[in-house]
C-alpha cells in the first residue's frame, strides 16, 4: 500500500527542485537543497534507534527498524526533489545541517496538496524550536510561493513532542489511524494533522 502511494504521488507531483536557500523570518533557520555529501551525515542519524523510532513513528524492535531504514534511505536518493536540509545560521555561516524536511506536492480535486514530514537528527537539537520554525518556514514557501492548498502529514500517536510541534504551526488533528506493518507484525496508532491556506492566512494577519 505504502509503495502505490509513493508511485501516485511521484507521478502526480508538482514539485520543482528548489534550487536556492530558504530562510526563516527571524533569520536564524536555512532550507537547503539536499547534496550528494548530506547523504552520509542523514545515514549516520539512522544509526541511532529513537531517531529511527520518531522518523517512521513506528515502536518495534531493532531490526525492524534496520530494515526500514535500508528501504527508506534507498528511496531518499532517489529524490532529487522535495528534500530540504536544515541549517542553523549564527553571523551567516552555515553550520553543519540538523536535520531534513520533506515534501511531496501534488493535485486533487483541482487543488494543490503537500505531504509533509521532518526530522531533527540528534537529540540535542530537539525541543528548542528549531523543528518549529523549519516547518513554518516551509510551510510560508508552500502556501506563498508554490500556492499550495492544503497540507498534511502523519505523526505517531506516541510522539508529543513532535504534536505539540504541529499545533504551534497551526495543524489540526482531523483523525486518528491504525497502521500495521507488512513486516515484524507491529501495529501503530497515528494522528493525521492538516493546514488549510486560509487557516495559515488568518494566522499571518
Amino acid at each position: 500500500m505504502q509503495s502505490l502511494l509513493r508511485r501516485l504521488l511521484k507521478s502526480q507531483t508538482v514539485s520543482k527542485t528548489h534550487r536556492g536557500p530558504i530562510v526563516s523570518s527571524s533569520g536564524r533557520i536555512s532550507l537547503a537543497p539536499i547534496s550528494d555529501t548530506d547523504h552520509d551525515l542523514v545515514a549516520s542519524w539512522f544509526t541511532d534507534t529513537e531517531s529511527c523510532r520518531l522518523a517512521f513513528g513506528v515502536d518495534t524492535d531493532p531490526s525492524t527498524l534496520k530494515s526500514m531504514t535500508h528501504d527508506y534511505l534507498t528511496e531518499l536518493r532517489s529524490d532529487s526533489s522535495g528534500v530540504l536540509m536544515i541549517h542553523s545560521l549564527d553571523n551567516k555561516t552555515c553550520k553543519p545541517p540538523l536535520g531534513f524536511l520533506r515534501y511531496k506536492l501534488f493535485r486533487k480535486d483541482r487543488r494543490n496538496l503537500a505531504r509533509v514530514g521532518i526530522l531533527l537528527g540528534q537529540a540535542a537539537h530537539r525541543g528548542q524550536g528549531l523543528g518549529t520554525e523549519s516547518m513554518m518556514t516551509l510551510l510560508e514557501y508552500l502556501f506563498e510561493k508554490r500556492s499550495v492548498n492544503l497540507v498534511e502529514l502523519d505523526t505517531a500517536h506516541f510522539n508529543r513532542g513532535a504534536q505539540n510541534s504541529f499545533l504551534k504551526c497551526g495543524f489540526k488533528t482531523i483523525r486518528e489511524t491504525e497502521i500495521i506493518g507488512l513486516h515484524g507484525g507491529w501495529k501503530e496508532k497515528r494522528l493525521i494533522m492538516r493546514l488549510t491556506a486560509d487557516d495559515w492566512q488568518a494566522r499571518q494577519n
